[in-house]
């Protein structure tokens, strides 16, 4: 790859970690939350899909999606956070 095994290695860290923040917003989300989680989860599928057929991590619409899912599971744990506190 382009990166190397460090680079690799950090690329599948933040798909795992995008995986754990998109189950949670399925899970726990509501209206928006949930759609978005939804929009990770196939964007993973897809992103994985494309793996094999792509060597790339500079395409732009591999990390708008990823950028969503990380923005709106922030806003759900601070909204939770307000009404719980």
């Amino acid at each position: 790859g382009e990166t190397g095994l460090i680079g690799f290695s950090l690329f599948l860290a933040l798909l795992v970690i995008t995986l754990l923040t998109t189950l949670d917003l399925i899970k726990r989300g509501e209206g928006q939350g949930k759609v978005v989680g939804w929009m990770g989860a196939l964007m993973l599928i897809a992103l994985i899909g494309e793996g094999f057929s792509v060597d790339s991590l500079a395409l732009p619409y591999n990390w708008f999606p990823l950028g969503l899912v990380a923005a709106t599971w922030r806003w759900n744990v601070n909204c939770r956070e307000d009404n719980n506190g």
